[in-house]
């Protein structure tokens, strides 16, 4: 529910890893949740090692040595098997960049010890436990039920910013952390993933990348949307001296708003940048901007701009040319030829995990509707199995006519592992012809 809305919270950039362990921190104790309606009994608690996993965040974040563990429920034997259902966390790396969220609760995961176990935004409560109530400890049946009144207080209030496809700067942050880790990879290659052109001075180690990072933080942004976006350096800002995330930022920039020299194009570039509205009329700006200042929050998730809390805009998620829904990659490469438009669909799946061809009858087939302006010349070609499951990587061509530059997709699918099957769902994507997207690894 959360992916497709487009809350920080969920799978998208979470991990479903999540133990039966909460971390217990006195800061967050002091939360509503632990102190009301129902009493919440002392908890059983114990203290371990921080895991290697927690402590590769340790460059650039505090990471204490020891954590203060307590279980939310008990598992039974069946629920120790490597196969048992973990439960969900969510990315705590630049979550509380907007009012509408706040962590609540960690736990034991695979990614980082500040990870969202429980968890707001808007309306919408995370509990990423994933033991039912009748294996729950007497303090974490008190803890779920607080905090399902807790989040009744929220029925009306509003999500204030959604994911729109631009990584925060704390990711690169801990990547370029990771430099030197046996991990990485090669670092050309990755750092080619992270930027169009790669600027000088990362170097190849944590400690030059980490560096790097802290010198150029207030301009980094991410420009495009999620595996087709980079990050880069914003020059106006660095010239400027001011973090694009600074409210002095606009302070300076809307005075100079109706200059007509330099600084002022630099103050219009910048404020159509990251504030997102037109910077001509100068006066109209500074009246906006003296009306809206002490409910202005940026946000990196949102699309590295400003917003105001008492004006929010009407957000719409973008459709993206790669995408990711229910277990698939998908990308689109489209090409105009003489002979229509060449259009090429890739689902990129798990290995082992497999979707249905066209004529199956023991799960969904997959569907491919077009929804741009455009004739269906060739209809989508499927590969031929005789068992209508269709494995690994898989390509699905079809030519279509139309004047329309914009080719866009609707893919409905049912992704499957050996185990289980996945929700049906659908999957929009698109490619503009002449250009061909490369496959997400």
């Amino acid at each position: 529910v959360s992916d497709a809305i487009g809350l920080k919270l969920g799978w998208a950039f979470g991990c479903l890893c999540l133990s039966q362990e909460a971390i217990l921190t006195g800061a967050e104790q002091q939360h509503p949740i632990f102190h009301g309606p129902h009493d919440v009994p002392a908890p059983d608690v114990r203290t371990t090692p921080t895991s290697a996993e927690f402590l590769l965040s340790s460059g650039f974040k505090t990471v204490p040595a020891e954590l203060t563990l307590t279980d939310i429920y008990i598992p039974r034997d069946e629920d120790l098997a490597e196969d048992a259902a973990p439960g969900l966390v969510s990315t705590g790396a630049g979550f509380s960049d907007s009012p509408d969220t706040e962590h609540i609760l960690g736990g034991i995961n695979s990614k980082s010890h500040d990870y969202n176990a429980i968890a707001r935004q808007g309306r919408f409560l995370q509990w990423g436990f994933a033991g039912d109530p009748t294996k729950f400890t007497p303090f974490g049946r008190a803890l779920f039920l607080n905090a399902v009144a807790y989040i009744r207080k929220f029925a009306d209030a509003p999500v204030q910013a959604l994911v729109m496809g631009q990584h925060p700067r704390a990711f690169l942050q801990f990547t370029l952390s990771l430099l030197h880790h046996p991990d990485a990879g090669d670092v050309d290659e990755l750092l080619g993933h992270l930027f169009d052109d790669v600027p000088e001075g990362i170097g190849v180690t944590g400690a030059s990348g980490s560096a790097w990072f802290d010198r150029h933080r207030d301009a980094i942004r991410f420009t495009g949307v999620r595996e087709n976006g980079r990050y880069s350096v914003d020059g106006d800002i660095l010239s400027i001296g001011i973090a694009n995330d600074d409210l002095a930022l606009l302070d300076r920039i809307s005075a100079e708003l109706g200059d007509p020299d330099a600084d002022g194009e630099r103050a219009r570039r910048l404020w159509s940048r990251y504030v997102r509205r037109d910077p001509q009329d100068a006066t109209r700006e500074r009246e906006w901007y003296r009306a809206h200042r002490d409910a202005l929050f940026f946000s990196d998730w949102a699309g590295y701009r400003w917003f105001a809390s008492d004006e929010l805009p009407a957000l719409e998620r973008p459709r993206v040319g790669i995408a990711r829904g229910a277990g698939a990659f998908l990308s689109l490469a489209a090409e105009r030829t003489e002979s229509g438009i060449q259009a090429d669909l890739t689902i990129r799946l798990k290995p082992g995990d497999y979707v249905y061809a066209p004529g199956a009858t023991d799960g969904v087939p997959t569907a491919i509707a077009v929804t741009s302006e455009h004739a269906v010349v060739s209809a989508p070609l499927f590969p031929e199995t005789a068992t209508h499951h269709l494995p690994g990587t898989l390509t699905i061509p079809l030519v279509l006519a139309g004047d329309a530059d914009r080719v866009e997709l609707d893919v409905r699918l049912q992704v499957c592992t050996p185990q289980t099957c996945m929700m049906p769902t659908t999957v929009s994507v698109w490619a503009d012809t002449g250009s061909a997207l490369s496959p997400v690894g």
